[in-house]
């Protein structure tokens, strides 16, 4: 079975936010930033422990070809996103979330 992904609403608001800057700039740009989000969930639903630890519970994982890190928490029952951060934010500024 598979664990549910559950976003923080702040992490929603800025997957929302990184979607619509990249959009912007280019649609086509966008539905790329959608779809390497997308499978950046996929593989950490696949691999949840590939990435290290950065603080706490929290791991990191890239959004390959854009500036984009999504942290997240899991265990046995469900993944939580606590940020979907721009590389270029000031770091662990969502500290709070979790």
């Amino acid at each position: 079975m598979t664990r549910p992904i559950s976003l923080h609403r702040l992490a929603q608001t800025e997957i929302n936010d990184e979607t619509d800057y990249y959009f912007e700039i280019d649609p086509e740009l966008g539905r790329e930033f959608l779809d390497r989000a997308e499978r950046a969930f996929d593989e950490i639903v696949e691999n949840p422990k590939a990435s290290m630890i950065v603080v706490e519970n929290v791991r990191p994982k890239l959004v390959d070809r854009f500036p984009v890190s999504i942290y997240y928490i899991f265990n046995e029952e469900v993944f939580r996103v606590v940020a979907v951060a721009s590389d270029k934010r000031r770091p662990l500024y969502w500290m709070d979330r979790f």
